[in-house]
């Protein structure tokens, strides 16, 4: 009877356990349900109000997967369509954006857009990001108000009468930096596009390329009747209809700065079949094929308007074989001469383009009045369809006017002009030149060079368009010391005025301001102590140059340079400044001349006591008189063995010395250097203790660390102190003093070597 109670209670203990699990993993679940709910009512519900009317508020989504999942769009975890379901959702203004990871998204589904507001979608570019249909339904669905721009429309399958990308039943659709590539549309009605199928509604495509699509019926672009299109700096090429090829338009249709070139149609026009109205101009239509239609146009009804500059035709006849009604031209078009096209490739740019070859008709030869977009408000159009860094109105054959090219295409002229200029180092006493600076130009040919050992340089090779030339240094970094802390000390405290090259060159924390702190970042540089800080790095005046073309010589494009920290000017172009340990033993005789005369300070360094295991000990730097030398700083290294003697966590004391009032930057950088830098706002005066280095004895019994003192150097390269660069004297408890030159001493004073 016990173990069968123990049996029975155990079972419940082990139900209960189960119990729990289940209703933890029920709260879970809940839990997230309603978050995402919660997520959702958000998305469709938050409204403001503008002059008392609640308004949507507009949502801002950012698409981060991959994959076609159709949940609620999360920060952070959020799919196309379940963007474009929160946008539809919201009836505001809305945004789509993608995060920068994101390559290609492959749907399981058209992806309807029905948004009561407006819907922006910003890809990351066309070279960048790709939505692929997966052969499966088209791509998008729209009957909205909506801004597609920057992405790949590919593999999008239009059936039942919708286009292959792209259907769009009314609203108001613009393409704009988009390639519409390889989708198909399999219904055999002509209005079936294979890229895409606009019916009804008013909608622009700029910036953009409709290639290699098919279609039973109309491969490129089908513009039903009552909808409106305009086309401008875009390219339609290499579509393939049994119908007809490039544009089937039975709506209203206004092209400007178009190529329509290497489409086929079987029966109807290779480029263009209209059956609506029509307006073109500096647009080309060559080079498409048909079977028994119009190879480049077909004009089976409605009208067609051309408003100049266009070129139709690579053979005699096409221009004129546009089936049942002719085409009036204007003076200013081109007619049945091979425009010269390159292949479609990437000229630059996001979209693939056709570049109009050296010897093309097309170059300089369309309408600078009809260069606009014309559903802008007639806006002149800025750039070709490749954007920024190709100017759309140049001068493309150097016949002095700049003049448009036909179709979308731009030649940008060949650049003959040079920069030339000089650094020079602006917070110098005399002109001092600056080699070794980078010249870098951003353009649309980058170019880069340095200058030479007299500060020049010069830069050519320019191509097309604005250029920003922009100087950079990071060598040859020198001068600075304890004397340019002080500098800053001096001026902060009145005692004397920078420059306006000084102030740059004092502002070591870049707030436009001097302070005590940058007089600090400088020690603490000299001393090896990392800082946030900008001393040590170069700045110039100015900081960089911008040009609209470079089509003529740009000379005496001048620089001026500035190491920060270098306050006093002393920068060197030859390389390091300061105390050159090479130097030492073939001056100490003229030094120690130069010392008995008076003329220098002297400096010695003595234990103050013997020390011991485990033990404080302090090292008494004292100089000779100071007074009048005009000392406002110094500084020096010492080396010592790290497992005998280690610096103290305070191991500069300025009290009770002649360098009281200045502050002192003591840095154990690499093991066994503690580097010291002193710098105050006045000069120092008297003779006597100089500073005291205090140490730890961490060693064993019976071990010594060589001491060496090097790098000494009051102030910065001044020749009445030169004396104290290798000539410091050392002595010790047992009052002897010896020249320590480049000599290793050991901790009681006995040298080396």
């Amino acid at each position: 009877m016990k173990n069968f109670r123990k049996l029975i209670l155990s079972t419940n203990r082990n139900n209960l356990r189960l119990f729990f699990s289940l209703l933890i993993v029920a709260l879970f679940v809940v839990t997230s349900l309603l978050l995402r709910q919660t997520a959702a009512q958000m998305q469709t519900a938050e409204q403001f109000s503008i002059n008392g009317v609640p308004t949507p508020m507009p949502l801002n989504l950012t698409v981060t997967r991959n994959d076609d999942r159709n949940d609620v769009c999360v920060s952070g975890d959020c799919s196309l369509r379940e963007a474009v379901n929160a946008a539809n959702a919201s009836g505001g203004d809305d945004t789509i954006n993608f995060a920068p990871d994101l390559t290609t998204i492959t749907l399981t589904g058209v992806i309807s857009i029905s948004n009561a507001g407006t819907l922006t979608i910003n890809g990351l570019g066309a070279n960048n990001l790709t939505i692929d249909g997966a052969l499966i339904n088209s791509i998008f669905g729209i009957n909205a108000t909506v801004t597609i721009s920057g992405m790949t429309l590919t593999r999008g399958v239009g059936v039942i009468g919708r286009g292959g990308a792209i259907a769009a039943s009314g609203g108001s659709l613009t393409l704009d930096g988009v390639h519409v590539t390889g989708n198909s549309a399999n219904n055999s009605e002509l209005g079936g596009g294979g890229g895409m199928l606009l019916r009804g509604g008013t909608h622009r495509i700029i910036n953009s390329t409709i290639s290699a699509n098919t279609s039973r019926g109309c491969a490129g672009i089908v513009n039903s009747s009552g909808s409106t299109l305009t086309i401008v700096n875009s390219t339609i090429s290499g579509n393939d209809g049994r119908g007809v090829g490039g544009l089937c338009n039975e709506g209203n249709a206004t092209l400007r700065n178009v190529t329509i070139t290497n489409n086929s149609a079987g029966f109807g026009g290779g480029g263009i079949d209209n059956n609506g109205t029509l307006d073109f101009g500096n647009t080309i239509v060559a080079g498409n094929t048909s079977g028994l239609s119009g190879p480049e146009i077909s004009f089976d009804s409605g009208t067609i308007t051309s408003a100049g500059g266009n070129l139709v035709g690579d053979s005699p006849g096409d221009s004129t074989n546009t089936g049942p009604f002719a085409i009036t031209y204007q003076p200013t078009d081109i007619r049945d001469v091979n425009p010269m096209l390159g292949i479609l490739q990437n000229n630059g740019g996001t979209t693939p383009t056709h570049a109009l070859l050296a010897v093309s008709p097309a170059i300089d030869t369309g309408l600078n009045a009809l260069a606009v977009d014309p559903s802008n408000g007639n806006a002149a159009l800025v750039f070709d369809q490749r954007g920024a860094g190709f100017p759309r109105i140049v001068d493309g054959n150097s016949d002095g006017t700049a003049t448009v090219d036909i179709g979308a295409f731009e030649v940008q002229p060949t650049s003959k002009g040079i920069v030339s200029g000089r650094v020079t180092y602006a917070n110098a006493l005399t002109t001092t030149a600056v080699p070794f600076t980078t010249i870098n130009a951003a353009g649309s040919i980058p170019l880069s060079t340095m200058t030479d050992s007299n500060g020049d340089y010069s830069l050519s090779g320019f191509g097309s368009g604005a250029y920003v030339i922009i100087p950079s240094k990071t060598n040859q970094v020198n001068g600075i010391s304890n004397l340019d802390a002080s500098r800053v000390a001096q001026h902060i405290v009145g005692l004397t005025t920078l420059n306006a090259n000084q102030l740059i060159a004092a502002d070591t924390t870049g707030n436009g301001a001097v302070s005590s702190l940058d007089a600090a970042y400088i020690a603490q540089f000299v001393a090896l102590i990392p800082n946030p800080g900008t001393t040590g790095r170069w700045k110039f005046l100015p900081e960089s140059r911008s040009y609209p073309d470079l089509l003529t010589n740009q000379n005496n494009q001048d620089y001026s340079a500035i190491l920060v920290g270098d306050v006093t000017g002393n920068w060197n172009p030859a390389g390091a400044l300061g105390f050159d340990l090479s130097t030492v033993e073939s001056e100490q005789p003229r030094q120690t001349e130069k010392a008995a005369k008076g003329e220098g300070v002297t400096v010695t360094a003595q234990w103050n006591e013997s020390a011991g295991e485990e033990t404080a000990m302090t090292l008494n730097l004292t100089a000779t008189e100071t007074t009048g030398k005009g000392i406002l700083g110094y500084q020096f290294d010492v080396l010592y063995d790290a497992a005998v003697i280690e610096p103290q966590a305070v191991s500069c004391d300025v009290s009770d010395t002649i360098s009281r009032g200045m502050t002192a930057i003591c840095q154990a950088g690499k093991s066994g250097v503690l580097k010291v830098v002193v710098f105050g706002a006045t000069p120092m005066s008297g003779e006597g203790i100089l500073l005291k280095l205090k140490f730890n004895v961490v060693g064993a019994r019976n071990s010594a660390s060589p001491l060496r003192i090097e790098n000494f150097m009051f102030n910065e390269d001044s020749p009445q102190e030169v004396t104290i660069d290798g000539q410091v004297l050392v002595g010790d408890s047992r009052s002897e003093t010896i020249s320590i030159g480049r000599q290793l001493f050991t901790a009681v004073g006995q040298p080396t070597r």
